[in-house]
């Protein structure tokens, strides 16, 4: 006979009810998947009725992943189960007890058993769950047995083409709003098929709704403006939004009806129906839903479901149905933390989860010893979030009542901090102090980003090198067997709000040369790498067609310069011509020789030796590996041709297709060797690290589901947005008015912030760095707000504050010469490739490279090189320029519309580049004086001169008179004819200027061996002085100073400083006097804003002199500083016919 074995198990699964549904509520760091693993155990052991079977057993989880880890994690536990209940066999001191799992012959045999039928486990996500309940009990769910999984995107946009063709288009109730519709927007049918889709996939209403008997009305408003003379002064105004909401109202019902016929035809279903048909059936009364819910009860006797709060109600009724409407005879659990609900943009409901545990009648059972952090980590967040203070970070209904303790106790150690240099204890949380009053934003990122940049690199090799006693399962040891307690690059986390805000940041830690990487990163298929091979592709299938093999030289596969690139393709019969390598791959794609295809074009292309040699990091190369990994997938799956394989490669560019595994838009880690982890919030959640930085999101962001992009009126008052607002309280009736809306909508994004942040301030194993800035106008809509704000009494309060939880670092902001915020690079004169290197470059004759002048053809030539072809595409995200603003809201966009006057010239034709490329021309050329001298623009626009011009300048770039309409005239009158005010002097009008220059060139040299050329649009003096300004055609949704300003500092500072030297050395102004007498400083003129209100599409500064001269003399004395400037990327390389050693005098 077996002896009775002692297992230690969980105190916590003491309180766990086995005849009662319960919830548990785990804290960050309190060990619930540790609790889940022993809880699945624990029912196993349990002496209810019959011994409980694994696959009795439902756990769902909230991604493959996760699903994956828990069942190994389960599987380990039941093992390690076994092989301590074989080593100890003294029976606990009686009041120990209930601290053991009591293990005799029969559990020792169940648990044996249970591990042999383990692939009998029921662990599921609920998307695969519901997809096994489909398969398994098709007849009760009314299903055909062999139904067809299908994309979202792809059926939406199958049905959606096929109605607006069958339907919209021939309809005569429905086709006046289509062309009304068509009138209005430039995006025309991609803006209805995005808002379609939007409302289709959202849970909920949208709203507010346009009234029935209010739809005539409104479709008379539109239908009048379209039939008016746009020279009307009094056209009735339109509200954009309403009317573009009853489009969707009408329009939504026929391609809702066409999706649900065609999946009855085709017997296919998307992930998201799998849960709603399940509901669906679950809730009928009739005999198939009765069959099914008494199957599963049978099935399981107990659900545990991991992460609830990410939870939504189509979720919750199944699991209700099955288990709780049960009485007690199906027990469930719930796990999960509400401080951590967090995806609510992916449709998560907060609220359900309230009403769930609420609807269980029993309080949760809280897990709140945290075993992560170190013990002053952990009392330093815990002051920080606490509760009752002034400025909370939680404020109702999130709240935090149980702060969490620390978990050390024998044998379960809490990792320690120390310094290197055996001095103090460092604090917890390092509070990085931005010490200015004002700042903007591009300054207050970027001297934030090298703040911690500057941290890491004390952390890593300088004086504030840090230590950590690590707890055993993390601890690592040195090759001769000692303990390492030294941070690494890996063991540190920079978290970021947004992507682009992970771009900005791995910039400086390329500057600095700190290794890092973006941790799962998505939009693999939004990259360059992706539109690269999206170009080639299209080549090799349509090798004849002379376009696209011009745009696939441009491409790194064969890395053709432009000017280059008509003789390139005129080679042949020489080794490797392009057509002659074109023709051999299109070979291999015709016999579907895939893999071997994907091999060549990285190999005979040279793509590989170009990028590991020459390119300044691994990101290209391992997302061209992946991206070919997949298609190789994606063709091996399906035995596609080439031209189906492009097509569905382009889906996924434009977002309408998903990849093929979960994995496969995740840009994976460019190599195994440690690095900085960048990431953002989201991602990091269920992460630790022994160092976390917290960066960003200081603007505010958009949350909930947005319909669609329209442009914003320039003369806005009231914004009234069209939403699918992701909650359920927008399905209550009576509707919230829009008052309430705007209310409820804000506080949801403040709770949401306030839950991302408690995220963030979790991660920390012994160390958490937070920015902190004071100024008086800070934003106060940001997610890092909370933060900022609970941080504010922390700051104040400095002196009385345990020196082992915090401490404050001044941080000053970085300045470029020319004002702009800029990173410190170290000095690469000394350095020198290593030698397998320097060998491998002179083999390739890149030798020759180096000796080229650096050659600036224009400013408009100032772009990233790669990007010069992309049609806007968004490079490689750790490649982004530090000079670039980067968007807070990497979320869907915002649609907002106004109620404005209805006006053909709003909805302009004039777009893009060429139109903004045909207004300049025509402002090149056009007479000011003539406008100035004339009585009304009528009068103007008669005049000969100006109609020759008009009709010369329209012809060249391809606009027709009707395409036009009044617009350029009205544009341009308003641009010379606004009163514009500069500082300390009077107003005047551009058209009365007597003294301006129009393109006026510049050229002047760089450090003796570069130049800088291009030219001003517009010199002009204005009492006394000399300024120079900037056409600029830019479509805003707003032309105030604030929007104007936002838009130079995120695209043109760079210019500007350019343009402000030039200007100077044009004017021979060499000493300070000089320069406040005779320059007045510049202006750019947005010529779509100016004249509709005073002051309005006007942007003017004058960079101090100090700053100017700073700047000249750097670039002639080290053309390092020219690159600095530009950014690594900005100047290409070029060959020219100018000596190297000769410079250009620029004369005024």
């Amino acid at each position: 006979m077996t002896d009775t074995h002692y297992v230690a198990k969980p105190a916590i699964l003491n309180e766990i009810p086995l005849n009662a549904h319960a919830t548990l509520e785990a804290s960050a760091g309190t060990g619930k998947t540790y609790t889940l693993e022993h809880l699945v155990v624990h029912l196993l052991l349990s002496k209810r009725g019959l011994p409980l079977q694994i696959n009795e057993i439902l756990v769902l989880t909230y991604t493959r992943r996760a699903t994956e880890e828990l069942r190994e994690r389960v599987r380990k536990c039941i093992e390690s189960v076994l092989v301590i209940s074989a080593e100890r066999k003294v029976a606990p001191a009686p009041e120990q007890a209930h601290l053991y799992w009591t293990i005799d012959e029969a559990a020792r045999n169940h648990l044996e058993e249970t591990l042999n039928c383990f692939d009998d486990a029921q662990i599921f996500t609920i998307h695969s769950f519901c997809q096994h309940v489909l398969m398994t009990h098709a007849f009760d769910n009314k299903q055909l047995f062999s139904g067809e999984l299908i994309g979202a995107e792809e059926l939406f946009d199958r049905c959606y083409f096929d109605i607006l063709r069958n339907t919209y288009a021939v309809k005569d109730e429905l086709l006046p709003w289509l062309k009304a519709w068509l009138f209005f927007d430039s995006r025309g049918v991609d803006n209805i098929r995005s808002g379609l889709h939007e409302s289709h996939k959202s849970p909920y209403a949208l709203w507010p709704k346009v009234p029935v008997d209010e739809l005539p009305e409104l479709l008379a408003q539109a239908q009048t403006i379209m039939a008016s003379d746009p020279d009307t002064s009094d056209l009735p105004k339109i509200n954009l939004a309403r009317f573009k909401t009853a489009v969707l109202q009408l329009f939504e019902h026929a391609v809702n009806d066409e999706i649900l016929r065609h999946k009855r035809a085709q017997g296919c279903y998307t992930y998201d129906d799998m849960l709603t048909m399940v509901s669906a059936t679950l809730a009928g009364d009739d005999k198939h839903g009765r069959n099914l819910v008494n199957a599963l009860r049978a099935q399981f006797r107990f659900g545990l479901i991991d992460e609830f709060q990410d939870t939504d109600p189509v979720q919750w009724q199944i699991a209700q149905r099955i288990f709780v409407d049960s009485g007690d005879q199906n027990i469930l659990y719930l796990i999960g933390d509400p401080k951590q609900a967090i995806y609510g943009f992916r449709g998560a409901d907060i609220d359900t989860y309230f009403g769930a545990v609420k609807s269980l009648a029993r309080e949760p059972i809280v897990l709140n010893v945290n075993y992560r952090s170190s013990e002053a980590m952990i009392d330093a967040y815990n002051h920080v979030l606490a509760d009752g203070t002034k400025k909370a970070v939680f404020r109702q209904p999130n709240d935090y009542p149980n702060p969490v303790k620390h978990g050390g106790a024998p044998g379960r150690s809490l990792p320690r901090l120390s310094r290197a240099d055996g001095q103090r204890t460092p604090a917890a949380i390092e509070i990085l102090h931005l010490d200015t009053e004002a700042a903007k934003a591009g300054v207050l990122k970027l001297s934030f980003a090298q703040a911690i940049a500057q941290a890491i690199l004390g952390i890593l090799d300088g004086k504030d090198r840090l230590h950590v006693e690590r707890q055993p399962k993390n601890k690592r040891f040195d090759c001769e067997g000692n303990e390492d307690l030294s941070i690494l690059p890996g063991d540190i986390f920079v978290l970021t709000r947004s992507r682009s805000e992970g771009a900005l940041i791995g910039r400086v830690l390329r500057h600095y040369h700190i290794p890092f990487a973006f941790y799962r990163q998505e939009g693999l298929f939004q990259t360059n790498e992706a539109q690269d091979i999206a170009d080639l592709l299209a080549a090799i299938d349509a090798s004849t067609d002379r376009p696209k093999r011009l745009r696939a030289y441009l491409t790194p596969f064969f890395a053709v310069p432009l000017d280059d690139i008509e003789r390139y393709d005129a080679l042949e019969n020489v080794a490797h011509a392009p057509r002659a390598r074109l023709a051999t791959w299109k070979s291999l794609a015709r016999r579907r020789k895939y893999r071997q295809l994907f091999s060549s074009v990285l190999q005979d292309s040279g793509l590989l030796r170009r990028e590991l040699l020459l390119a300044s990091g691994e990101r290209a190369l391992t997302n061209y590996q992946h991206l070919f990994e997949t298609l190789t997938r994606r063709a091996g799956d399906s035995q596609c041709q080439l031209a189906d394989l492009i097509s569905w490669f382009q889906a996924c560019i434009d977002a309408r297709e998903s990849p093929v595994g979960e994995d496969d838009g995740i840009q994976r880690l460019e190599s195994d060797r440690g690095a900085v982890q960048i990431m953002t919030i989201h991602k990091s959640k269920g992460l630790e690290a022994d160092v976390v930085f917290v960066f960003g999101g200081f603007n505010a962001s958009n949350s909930g589901r947005r319909i669609f992009v329209a442009p914003a009126a320039k003369n806005s008052q009231q914004r009234e947005k069209v939403e699918c607002l992701n909650h359920s309280a927008f399905l209550e009736d009576p509707k919230p008015s829009p008052k309430e809306v705007n209310a409820l909508s804000a506080a949801y994004k403040r709770e949401e912030a306030e839950r991302l942040m408690y995220v963030a301030l979790t991660r920390a194993r012994v160390r958490l760095y937070l920015p902190y800035y004071a100024f008086k106008y800070r934003p106060q809509g940001g997610d890092y707000a909370p933060v900022l704000h609970r941080l504010d009494e922390v700051v104040a309060r400095a002196r009385s504050l345990d020196a082992a939880q915090f401490c404050i670092t001044s941080c000053q902001p970085v300045l470029e010469p020319h004002g702009r915020a800029r990173c410190e690079l170290e000095d690469l004169d000394e350095w020198s490739a290593p030698a397998a290197t320097a060998a491998a470059t002179q083999v390739l004759g890149l030798d020759a490279l180096r000796q080229k002048p650096l050659v600036m053809a224009s400013y408009s030539s100032l772009r990233p090189r790669h990007d010069s072809h992309k049609d806007g595409k968004t490079g490689d995200t750790d490649q982004a320029l530090l000079d670039t603003e980067y968007d807070e809201n990497d979320d869907d966009s915002v649609f907002e519309d106004d109620t404005v006057e209805a006006t053909p010239r709003y909805f302009s034709p004039i777009r893009g580049t060429n139109g903004g490329s045909f207004i300049h021309e025509l402002l090149e050329h056009l007479d000011f004086d003539a406008l100035h001298k004339a009585e009304s623009i009528d009068a103007w626009r008669a005049l000969e001169p100006v109609q020759r011009i008009y009709a010369s300048v329209s012809t060249r770039f391809g606009y027709t008179a009707e395409q036009l309409g009044d617009e350029p005239y009205s544009l341009i009158y308003d641009a010379l004819t606004a009163s514009i005010a500069l500082p300390n002097s009077s107003r005047f009008q551009l058209a009365a200027m007597t003294r301006f220059a129009r393109e006026v060139r510049f050229v002047f040299p760089i450090a003796g061996r570069a130049f800088a050329h291009g030219f001003v649009d517009l010199l002009f003096e204005h009492e006394g002085k000399t300024y120079f300004a900037d056409w600029k055609s830019d479509h805003l949704d707003d032309y105030s100073l604030t929007a104007v300003r936002a838009c130079v500092e995120e695209k043109y500072s760079t210019q500007a400083a350019i343009y402000t030297l030039a200007t100077v050395r044009m004017l021979a102004i060499s000493d300070e006097a000089s320069y406040e007498a005779r320059f007045g400083g510049f202006c750019y003129f947005f010529v779509r804003g100016m004249g509709e209100h005073p002051g309005h599409g006007v942007y003017f500064e004058k960079v101090p002199w100090d700053q100017v001269f700073a700047l000249q003399s750097a670039l002639e004395q080290d053309d390092q500083k020219w690159d600095e400037l530009l950014r690594a990327g900005f100047v290409e390389l070029a060959k020219t016919n100018t000596p190297s050693s000769q410079t250009l005098e620029v004369t005024p």
